[in-house]
């Protein structure tokens, strides 16, 4: 049976016993894993270099992490053809060195995005494609508690809530479409598309699964998964495939209204 990248996700424990993770990570996956990138590339925040096995169709020339343990890991893996340990503010990389800069869930936890997109446009040919996902202004409202407040109608509170989860995940650049357009015209870059990812449904169902109630359905199965029984794997997989799999697969195939990520394309220009 060919698997989708989502029931390829839950054949690993890790993924599978924090099943809130593949829930956007696999659409993500399918997304990028249809997109065209032009050799060489950069991938910027890769990471332990687990979830570039899922969204890559070949080896990927650079990646480059600052977390020196998770950049080990990533060499171990080989994900990549090179790994780097480097902050992606000071990109240790000669000019024009590459046509495809990548970067997945990563640019919105960096305080100085000039510097780091001035990095990307130096390393970037003429004419290079930086490809890069974020947070959307819709994130926050998409939640679970933030739609659980709305219903009762706390609606000042439910935008705090949201407010509040972003900031704690360190999302510093959340911003509309216009604004992503003028920051990169700024730094050099002509946008070749703006689109929406992680449907609303995905984003509450992704912060469903790490609210308390859920943890408390699933409890038994973190108590088990430390005895590694090979039944309880099995039976927590097929329950979560049978939920989900169709649907995650479903939304990896367009791009819908609105999202709680961006998926922004530009070139260099």
């Amino acid at each position: 049976m060919n698997k989708n990248i989502y029931q390829k996700m839950l054949d690993n424990r890790f993924y599978l016993y924090r099943p809130w993770i593949p829930i956007c990570k696999a659409i993500e996956a399918g997304i990028v894993k249809g997109l065209e990138l032009e050799p060489p590339v950069l991938d910027i925040g890769c990471g332990n270099g687990l979830f570039g096995t899922y969204c890559f169709r070949e080896k990927i020339d650079c990646g480059l992490d600052y977390d020196e343990n998770a950049v080990k890991e990533a060499r171990e893996r080989g994900t990549y053809k090179k790994v780097e340990a480097a902050d992606a503010r000071e990109l240790p990389f000669k000019d024009n060195s590459f046509k495809t800069v990548i970067s997945v869930c990563a640019l919105e936890h960096i305080p100085e995005l000039n510097k780091v997109l001035d990095g990307i446009s130096r390393v970037l040919v003429k004419g290079g494609r930086l490809v890069f996902t974020v947070p959307s202004e819709e994130f926050g409202d998409f939640l679970f508690g933030s739609r659980l407040l709305r219903i009762f109608g706390l609606r000042k509170i439910a935008k705090r809530y949201g407010d509040n989860k972003n900031s704690k995940s360190d999302h510093f650049h959340i911003y509309p479409p216009l604004e992503w357009r003028d920051i990169l015209e700024k730094k050099g870059f002509s946008i070749e598309s703006i689109d929406h990812i992680f449907p609303k449904e995905a984003v509450f169902l992704w912060s469903f699964f790490h609210s308390f109630p859920f943890r408390i359905i699933f409890l038994p199965f973190r108590l088990l998964r430390d005895l590694r029984i090979r039944l309880v794997d099995n039976i927590l997989r097929a329950i979560l495939t049978g939920l989900l799999s169709c649907w995650i697969e479903g939304k990896t195939a367009r791009y819908p209204k609105d999202g709680g990520y961006l998926i922004i394309q530009a070139r260099k220009f």
